[in-house]
């Protein structure tokens, strides 16, 4: 392999660990969002309890689908 088709594998290997971060990133968002707006309405909020369930939700909830998709990522190369 040259010189250039090594920088260009790294490269693309690169971008796609971005594109998994970002999509980490927005996911957890999304769903720490959708947990949040839950809690507000079930009243939780002002629950100390609501503080720790909460992220421990979303942070298991997101780790899952990381490793779902560096599984899927492992199979399709």
């Amino acid at each position: 392999m040259t010189d250039h088709q090594n920088r260009l594998e790294l490269r693309d290997e690169k971008r796609s660990r971005q594109t998994m971060w970002l999509t980490f990133g927005a996911i957890f968002l999304t769903f720490s969002g959708v947990l949040t707006i839950i809690g507000v309405l079930a009243g939780w909020s002002e629950s100390p309890i609501a503080l720790i369930v909460w992220p421990v939700i979303a942070i298991t909830f997101m780790w899952t689908i990381r490793n779902m998709i560096i599984r899927n990522a492992g199979r399709s190369q």
